[in-house]
């Protein structure tokens, strides 16, 4: 028991979001990879995304890749890579047939939209490599040159 219980601590510490099939396989169990779950989650170790979905990490953002395919609403993902500062409600936008409007998820709210399968397009997970910012061009200069010294 000891041992399956490790094993479950490891794959949750190199994974953002495990789901219970993983935790099936490794507890070998069915049954008991639910009971493990469930002492996990009641000593506070584990927290719950939405049903079946378990993280180690304290994101409610996380909740996009319950929904996959799903991608997070523009400031979100904004803040997701740094360049936003202020703390958003997260919004995912998914194709999938699930309840929609506001969830709480680890204490926070979550917005949930739909949207139709043609509308979801982009780049898959961790392809995207952000370009460091350039500096700013300098003003162009007047074309009729400078103007009247004061």
């Amino acid at each position: 028991m000891r041992k399956q219980i490790e094993r479950v601590r490891d794959f949750l510490r190199k994974t953002p979001v495990a789901d219970i099939r993983s935790i099936f396989m490794l507890a070998r169990n069915r049954g008991y990879a639910w009971v493990l779950m469930n002492y996990l989650v009641r000593r506070g170790e584990v927290r719950r995304i939405m049903r079946g979905y378990y993280t180690i990490h304290e994101d409610p953002s996380l909740l996009v890749y319950c929904l996959q395919p799903a991608y997070l609403g523009l400031q979100d993902a904004m803040s997701f890579h740094n360049l936003w500062e202020q703390e958003t409600v997260p919004v995912v936008l998914t194709c999938r047939r699930v309840r929609t409007g506001v969830r709480r998820v680890m204490g926070s709210n979550t917005v949930v939209r739909r949207i139709s399968r043609r509308y979801l397009f982009g780049y898959p997970l961790g392809s995207l490599q952000l370009s460091p910012p350039r500096p700013p061009t300098p003003p162009a200069p007047s074309p009729a040159g400078p103007g009247p010294a004061r």
